[in-house]
């Protein structure tokens, strides 16, 4: 969409390949310019999207962070698939994630019984069931779980 242009040698920007979505992230750049650089990368994509047959690609943002892809690149519907096969007896499905787009999955995890926990470092809106602050923490949960 043109966000290589955009951010061109400036620092604290790099582009994210997904393979199937492009990410933006402004973590390391400055706040001011990390929100006009997101502007009109919002701008750019928002212009490429209109173009395309309506419903096929989403933008999606966070703090610092821009990202265009596929409208069927949803953690969701991918959960939802993925929890159509048997379970195996007495499991648990457990979902853990730490972006704004793992509150689709969260939601779905839920909806079939399961436990979402958000990773964050301070409270914040979800729906996830708990929050761990830290990667550590959630290797030890998971060591935890295991170990029963």
């Amino acid at each position: 969409p043109g966000w290589a242009a955009l951010i061109g040698q400036q620092s604290g920007f790099y582009l994210e390949d997904k393979g199937w979505t492009l990410a933006l992230h402004a973590r390391f750049a400055d706040d001011r310019q990390a929100e006009q650089i997101l502007a009109g990368a919002r701008r750019l994509a928002e212009a490429n999207i209109a173009q395309t047959p309506e419903g096929r690609f989403r933008l999606l943002g966070g703090h610092k962070f821009l990202e265009i892809g596929p409208t069927q690149a949803n953690k969701g519907l991918t959960l939802r698939y993925l929890l159509q096969e048997p379970a195996w007896p007495d499991s648990l499905p457990v979902y853990v994630g730490d972006d704004d787009k793992d509150e689709e999955a969260f939601a779905v995890i839920k909806e079939q019984g399961g436990v979402a926990v958000v990773v964050a470092a301070e409270p914040r809106p979800t729906c996830a069931d708990c929050r761990l602050a830290s990667p550590r923490a959630v290797r030890a949960f998971l060591g935890r779980l295991a170990a029963n």
